[in-house]
């Protein structure tokens, strides 16, 4: 059973903040440095940045994003964003939100997406060299369980 139109669209709109958001710099850095449990934080900025949008809708602007953006880096983390990442985060999220749920122009969504879920299992895999032919080669690596003593 497929989902009406508009719900594939937000849909597909929600997996792109996502993916933007784990794929931000500035916001993996914070994250790893922060002095708290922090983990949960991506997805409570993507759920903000998504309401944002869901009561605004066509009338989001890039400008209100990316303070949306720093005040949250702010507030939560105690860092101020000096790089202009925020400025490209709210025009790529105001841009992709035209494209994915006004337009319906699904295509380079799907493709953000997807090369996000190949950089993922790329990640998860081990390299290895072949001696013989010279060439590097990926693996995905098994998890292993530590056994109970």
């Amino acid at each position: 059973m497929s989902l009406p139109v508009e719900a594939e669209r937000l849909d597909l709109f929600t997996k792109v903040v996502h993916t933007v958001f784990k794929r931000w710099t500035a916001l993996q850095l914070a994250i790893a440095n922060a002095n708290f449990p922090s983990g949960h934080r991506t997805q409570e900025l993507a759920e903000h940045t998504l309401e944002f949008f869901s009561q605004h809708k066509t009338e989001v602007y890039p400008d209100e994003i990316a303070e949306n953006l720093k005040d949250f880096f702010d507030e939560i983390f105690d860092v101020e964003l000096e790089d202009g990442s925020p400025e490209q985060i709210g025009k790529s999220l105001v841009r992709m939100y035209r494209e994915v749920v006004i337009d319906g122009n699904l295509e380079e969504a799907r493709k953000l997406v997807q090369s996000a879920v190949a950089t993922s299992s790329l990640a998860h895999s081990k390299v290895e060299k072949d001696d013989d032919s010279g060439c590097t080669k990926a693996t995905p690596r098994t998890s292993r369980r530590r056994r109970r003593v």
